[in-house]
């Protein structure tokens, strides 16, 4: 429920209507993983309070799931940061105790090191071919560019429809 512009007031607001007031204890680390000042963390050591915050982001995800179905989207997983993985990490393990699904992109010659107990399906996504790049290039483009600008997109994203789209609006 955060949305941008949102005050750090505001955004502590909604995460107590999310966990409920017996949550007050994990708020500066979820505050801290937001980027927003937790001058109460000043004192704790860094160990702690990585696994406090690794702690605090699981429980977020239980209390949003006993509110109703959670979809987590993580794009690009193959330039997450090692802290992120971890606490990722973590929280995949507690994927099953809730209406809770994470869902992934990631590189194919990346291999992400996600264990979960939940059920996981694994899809690999062909390429385009040139009609179904050159429609999303369009798209993009918001218009008709010049076909050798199409060409040198196309060519360069491979098929990749992320990619192409980034190129085009690059």
């Amino acid at each position: 429920g955060v949305e941008p512009g949102d005050t750090p007031e505001t955004i502590n607001r909604k995460l107590v209507v999310l966990l409920g007031s017996s949550s007050l204890p994990t708020l500066p680390y979820l505050r801290s993983q937001l980027g927003l000042p937790a001058p109460e963390l000043a004192q704790v050591q860094a160990e702690t309070a990585r696994q406090q915050a690794f702690d605090a982001f699981n429980q977020l995800v239980r209390s949003a799931a006993r509110k109703g179905p959670v979809l987590m989207i993580i794009e690009e997983l193959h330039w997450i940061d090692d802290s992120s993985l971890e606490m990722l990490r973590t929280a995949a393990l507690d994927l099953h105790k809730g209406p809770v699904m994470l869902l992934v992109t990631h590189r194919p010659e990346y291999q992400p090191p996600l264990r979960t107990r939940a059920a996981e399906t694994r899809l690999h996504l062909v390429p385009f071919g040139a009609a179904e790049g050159e429609a999303i290039l369009r798209a993009a483009a918001g218009g008709n560019p010049p076909p050798e600008l199409v060409r040198r997109i196309l060519a360069k994203a491979e098929g990749n429809p992320f990619f192409i789209e980034e190129l085009t609006r690059a």
